[in-house]
C-alpha cells in the first residue's frame, strides 16, 4: 500500500506542476491550448514609443507611423525547413481578434506543423503584394527578394499599394544572427515564437 500511495502522490504532484507552469514568455497566462498544436506564434499588436513592438528589445530604428497605419489586416507565416529537417509551410493567418488574445494586445496563433528545424517569418499587410507576384515562394531568398525589398514609397514600380504599412518579423537575435526554431511532435509540448513585427521602411 505504501508503494501505491507513493506512486499516486508522485502523479498528483506532476499534474499540479504541469497545471501551474503554463505561462508564455511574454508574461501572460496561456490561452486555451490545443493538444494538436506544436507551434504557437505570439503576435504583439501594439507598437512601443520607439516604433517597434512592445516586447522587441532589438532597438532597431523604424519610422514614425500612426496606430491606424500599423493595424494588422492580414498575416502570412512562412516556415522554411533548415537542411531539409521539416516541410515548408506557408499559412495565411487571420487578422488578430479579441478571442485570440493570450493577454492584452498579444494574439496567439496555434498551428500544427511537421516536426523539424525551421526559420520562421511572419509578414503583415502584404497579402495582395504576395498574391500578385504569381510565383511560389519556397525559399528565404525568394521571400526576401519580394518582401524585404518592397518599399511603400514606390521604389519598385508596379507594386500595389497596401492599405496599411507592411511589417515583417525576421527570425534574428539582437546580433542579427538567424534563429533556428526546433519543432517537436504535437502533444504535451509546443514551441513558442514571439513574432515582434517591425515596420518595413
Amino acid at each position: 500500500m505504501k508503494i501505491r500511495d507513493f506512486i499516486l502522490s508522485l502523479v498528483s504532484w506532476f499534474i499540479l506542476l504541469v497545471t501551474v507552469s503554463c505561462s508564455d514568455e511574454l508574461g501572460g497566462e496561456c490561452a486555451p491550448i490545443s493538444s494538436e498544436s506544436n507551434l504557437h506564434v505570439l503576435v504583439p499588436t501594439v507598437l512601443s514609443s520607439r516604433g517597434t513592438r512592445a516586447d522587441d528589445a532589438s532597438g532597431l530604428p523604424t519610422y514614425n507611423a500612426t496606430v491606424d497605419e500599423c493595424q494588422i489586416n492580414d498575416l502570412t507565416l512562412y516556415a522554411f525547413p533548415v537542411e531539409n529537417e521539416g516541410k515548408l509551410l506557408v499559412e495565411t493567418l487571420p487578422a488578430p481578434l479579441a478571442t485570440m488574445m493570450v493577454e492584452q494586445h498579444v494574439a496567439n496563433y496555434q498551428l500544427n506543423i511537421e516536426p523539424g528545424t525551421y526559420h520562421i517569418y511572419v509578414v503583415a499587410n502584404m497579402s495582395d503584394v504576395l498574391k500578385d507576384q504569381n510565383q511560389n515562394i519556397d525559399s528565404e531568398e525568394k521571400l526576401k527578394n519580394i518582401v524585404l525589398n518592397y518599399y511603400p514609397s514606390g521604389a519598385q514600380p508596379g507594386m500595389p499599394v497596401c492599405t496599411n504599412i507592411p511589417m515583417i518579423y525576421e527570425p534574428k537575435d539582437v546580433n542579427g544572427t538567424i534563429i533556428n526554431t526546433k519543432i517537436e511532435k504535437s502533444g504535451k509540448k509546443y514551441t513558442e515564437v514571439a513574432a515582434n513585427l517591425k515596420l518595413h521602411a
